[in-house]
């Protein structure tokens, strides 16, 4: 058993809180985890969305932490990682990112 990641990009915000209804699971790879985990990172109070058994509103990850995001703009640092270039569906995720306004918030979801 290991930590997963999903993206979750903030359609609407209010008081530090936000709504996703999307959610992009990557493959579980630690050496993107890392590359991820080192972008410039802000928290929020909360959010809304489908966090896999439900729509249901979260104020922390299942591990107890902060809930934090990044904008859509800094995940194209990464658009060179292996674990990017290497997989289709993170390589989809990434091109997804892209097309999204560059101050989208994108809540790292841990789970």
């Amino acid at each position: 058993m290991g930590v997963d990641l999903a993206l979750l990009p903030v359609e609407y915000e209010h008081n530090n809180s936000g709504s996703a209804f999307s959610r992009l699971t990557l493959e579980r790879r630690k050496d993107l985890w890392d590359s991820i985990e080192a972008l410039p990172q802000q928290p929020i109070h909360s959010v809304t969305g489908y966090l896999g058994d439900g729509f249901r509103t979260i104020t922390q990850t299942p591990y107890g932490t902060v809930l934090t995001w990044v904008y859509a703009e800094e995940f194209s640092n990464l658009n060179k990682h292996s674990a990017i270039q290497d997989n289709s569906f993170n390589a989809a995720i990434w091109a997804f990112l892209a097309t999204l306004p560059p101050k989208t918030k994108i809540i790292l979801y841990w789970h």
